[in-house]
């Protein structure tokens, strides 16, 4: 699970159409959990795995703790989403809100797929809205080709 308080940093408001863009705009859950790191890396064909299991935050909060062919095999790593549902659940005030709160939570990590449940509140706490996600977890050379074919 992944708790993040969000704001523009123009300082613009968010509005119900920005809902779409911010359950898409997440931390990724295989980047700062330890286990779901390792189950991502697993799925994924490299040529090395993590020995400590140690990528990304950690109890205390730090970042990095893991090795640089650790830290390396995280940035080579590409989420398309596949699916997204959205369900609004309270309307945003026409004049937008400045504060978000977004939890990510995985349901499933598995053979390089990711099914996530995303929920927004607002600075009150009340839920303004629920995304259903299935994502891939692929090697980064796949969104670096040129071709015209489809990336996924």
């Amino acid at each position: 699970m992944a708790d993040e308080w969000i704001r523009l940093a123009d300082g613009s408001r968010f509005t119900q159409t920005a809902l779409g863009f911010v359950v898409d705009q997440f931390l990724q859950i295989v980047e700062i959990h330890p286990d779901a790191a390792a189950a991502a890396t697993a799925a994924v064909a490299t040529s090395s795995s993590p020995s400590s299991g140690n990528l990304g935050v950690g109890g205390d909060g730090d970042r990095g703790k893991g090795s640089r062919e650790e830290e390396a095999m995280r940035r080579t790593k590409w989420y398309p989403t596949v699916v997204l549902n959205l369900d609004v659940k309270k309307a945003l005030p026409e004049e937008g809100v400045e504060w978000l709160f977004v939890r990510v939570r995985a349901k499933r990590i598995q053979n390089g797929r990711m099914d996530l449940e995303v929920v927004v509140l607002d600075e009150e706490g009340d839920l303004v809205a629920v995304s259903d996600h299935v994502c891939l977890i692929v090697g980064a050379e796949r969104n670096m080709k040129r071709s015209g074919r489809s990336k996924v």
